[in-house]
């Protein structure tokens, strides 16, 4: 099985996603922002980090650039629905910091399904 490290501070939305993802055959671990999901990303090992831009504490942004620094290889999918600035400009930006795709909130699921897939088949 795939391991997922989903990361956001709204729950319902993680709370939803993480049944969804689990469903389709995902082990999915959850953390409502940067220095949870930097604590997360440490305790085991996964296959995928999806997260959010914008969230209190230390930003999607931040982890993205944490967990780069301390592994190259693990997949990295930004999504932002924006805020001060576009969502397209933030998930530019997380390109420049490390994620390898990204995707503008909110998406359907299949389409976020064909981005996992894409970066972690199976």
């Amino acid at each position: 099985m795939k391991s997922i490290l989903l990361v956001d501070d709204e729950k319902v939305f993680v709370d939803g996603l993480k049944l969804l993802l689990e469903k389709h055959g995902f082990l999915v671990t959850t953390a409502s922002n940067g220095e949870e999901g930097l604590a997360a990303f440490f305790s085991k090992p996964f296959d995928l980090v999806i997260t959010d831009i914008r969230m209190p504490g230390n930003n999607g942004l931040q982890l993205i650039s944490d967990v780069r620094k301390r592994n190259d290889r693990v997949k990295i999918l930004a999504m932002s629905g924006g805020g001060y600035i576009p969502a397209d400009d933030y998930l530019r930006i997380s390109k420049l910091f490390g994620a390898d795709r990204i995707l503008s909130k909110p998406f359907l699921f299949d389409q976020l399904l064909e981005e996992i897939n894409a970066l972690i088949p199976n």
